[in-house]
């Protein structure tokens, strides 16, 4: 097998979930990027033990599609989505046993063809909610055989609804089923009530165009109330901790080139509320939630550090290094924080850790990169200059291959034939990691003996509002100096060689590379 061909087949942790005793990791893997082998994106979930080097063992076969594991609420069971009935043509949540793991079996309809976008177990696991649209008609079905299935811009739209599954019983009854599009929801602590996210239609530019509503809903009366609106795409996951709900946006509320940042808002149904800005975003972006018992735990750009924090407190974790999925809980019977963290570096791809809040080990459960254990790509080192105009220090990293005569520091001691890629968004920003921009590029151009620069823009994530705001001041003039200055810093401190230089992009960085010369 080549080189490309292993890296391509690495199995990439996703999808990280602890027990809800804090013994045990579920998680789920597929391909880099989600590619597909063969014909269908395949997945495959595994169990591991907390503390326990190298514990990880796989649960399903890896034949089909099981993805976004979830553990019951008493650690007995663990669902998971899949396409096991038909292989990219069906969608159904499944259960099997967490203690004697064997064959699973579907709760929902096998054959459904609908997508289920999110699911979740009630807090005292008989229900599980979640989020599809309705299955194709016996005449859409027809009309679409007969070629006759004329897509008309605003109708037929395929809303999601809010369905609610007897998992003793498999009974689906839908809670929701008014015409809006549902995207995200929440339970309650006690299971009574449940809080969803809606927008006008199921486009990709409703809820920018017309905003996003939350709703509260009495599972037992299924009474629906407005609880407020905001005007702008709101984020998830929707997290229902105490007398609050809590939501990511862009702290402008209407513009999306701003930091992302917590807003909360009062979810007790009693009458429409205002959501309010509740943290971060001033200097930093923060990117997903976590419940663990009362508290909610927060995944935090800061600079070009990966951090895990309480919501209203410190940081219970913090790395130079790409977070690429993570769970927090609290272990039995104590205060203790139990961390489980996918993440990988220059020379090791992703595996699962766990670690404790308080500062323990990190041990490694996983042993996906086996392959590569023998294998030495490099070394990362951040590269720090000012901004052209001055007004900015500007940090990202640039990777030596190890096949480089280096100095003690790692750093290249001759120039390099370098490659800058430019990451997309433009509002994302990359930190050190194995896969240095999506398809393994940056292992195998170390392994090939390239020098690789993952440049940093202004309008990126991690510095915060002010930061990100760059981009709503025009695409194509900052980013493309910040590039620039960038790749001449490499050049100036002897790193990169300026008449070796390739540049590539992906999305926003796939734009600003045919206009990208090479400086010096």
């Amino acid at each position: 097998m080549t080189l490309i061909e292993e890296l391509l087949d690495l199995q990439i942790p996703q999808s990280v979930k602890l027990s809800p005793s804090g013994q045990q990791v579920l998680y789920s893997t597929s391909y880099t990027f989600d590619h597909k082998k063969d014909d269908h994106k395949q997945s495959t979930l595994w169990l591991a033990e907390t503390g326990k080097q190298h514990s990880a063992r796989q649960l399903t076969t890896g034949e089909y599609h099981d993805h976004e594991p979830a553990w019951s609420p008493d650690g007995g069971s663990i669902a998971f989505m899949s396409d096991r009935s038909k292989q990219g043509e069906s969608s159904a949540i499944y259960l099997m046993s967490a203690t004697f793991p064997g064959e699973a079996f579907p709760l929902t309809p096998a054959e459904n063809e609908r997508s289920i976008a999110k699911f979740e177990f009630s807090p005292d696991g008989k229900t599980i909610a979640f989020i599809s649209a309705d299955e194709k008609t016996e005449d859409q079905k027809k009309r679409e055989k007969d070629k006759d299935d004329v897509q008309v811009w605003g109708q037929d739209w395929e809303f999601n609804r809010l369905r609610l599954l007897d998992v003793a019983s498999k009974n689906v009854t839908v809670l929701e089923g008014r015409d809006f599009h549902v995207t995200d929801f929440a339970f309650s602590d006690d299971g009574s009530k449940i809080a969803y996210a809606k927008t006008k239609t199921p486009h990709i530019e409703s809820p920018f165009q017309f905003g996003t509503t939350f709703c509260f809903l009495d599972i037992e009366t299924k009474n629906s109330s407005d609880l407020s609106h905001f005007p702008e795409g709101a984020r998830g996951p929707l997290t229902w901790a105490g007398s609050f709900l809590y939501f990511l946006g862009p702290k402008s509320e209407t513009i999306q080139t701003c930091s992302q940042v917590v807003f909360r808002l009062r979810a007790d149904g009693k009458e429409e509320v205002k959501y309010e800005y509740h943290a971060y975003g001033e200097t930093n972006c923060a990117f997903a939630l976590v419940k663990a018992g009362g508290d909610v735990i927060v995944k935090v750009e800061d600079g070009m550090h990966d951090q895990l924090r309480i919501l209203n407190g410190h940081t219970l974790f913090s790395k130079k290094k790409l977070i690429e999925a993570w769970d927090a809980a609290f272990t039995h019977n104590s205060d203790e924080i139990v961390l489980a963290i996918a993440q990988g570096d220059t020379n090791h791809p992703t595996e699962v850790f766990t670690t404790t809040a308080s500062g323990g080990a990190m041990v490694q459960l996983s042993s996906h990169g086996k392959a590569f254990s023998d294998r030495t790509f490099g070394t990362c080192t951040y590269l720090s200059c000012p901004s052209t105009d001055g007004k900015v220090t500007l940090e990202c990293p640039f990777y030596t291959p190890a096949s480089a005569p280096t100095n003690p520091n790692g750093t290249p001691s001759t120039p390099l034939p370098t490659v800058v890629l430019i990451h997309g968004g433009p509002y994302t920003r990359h930190n050190e990691r194995f896969d240095g921009l999506y398809f393994m590029w940056a292992p195998y151009l170390l392994a090939a003996g390239y020098a690789v620069l993952t440049a940093d823009y202004r309008g990126s994530s991690g510095h915060g509002d002010d930061w990100a705001r760059y981009a709503y001041k025009g695409c194509g003039t900052h980013d493309y100096e910040d590039i620039i200055a960038q790749t001449q810093c490499a050049i100036e401190n002897g790193w990169a060689d300026k008449d070796r230089l390739v540049v590539g992009g992906y999305s926003q960085g796939g734009f600003l590379s045919p206009r990208s010369p090479a400086p010096g």
